[in-house]
């Protein structure tokens, strides 16, 4: 079974991917820098907006 996971970085991005089919997303801030580990506000706004499951791995950049 092939599971779509979508990078998101924003409430309306987690809505427009789960219209798209997305089954998981991976939350991130600042996508044009390759992503970083989201606030736990945007977390908060993103799983009170979707109800798909998000990855739960830190990207941490230098």
């Amino acid at each position: 079974m092939l599971v779509v996971e979508v990078p998101v970085d924003s409430p309306v991005g987690a809505i427009r991917a789960a219209e798209g089919g997305a089954a998981r997303l991976e939350l991130c801030s600042s996508l044009f820098s390759g992503g970083v580990t989201p606030s736990k506000g945007l977390m908060e706004i993103v799983c009170a907006t979707v109800s798909i499951r998000m990855a739960d791995d830190c990207h941490l950049k230098c």
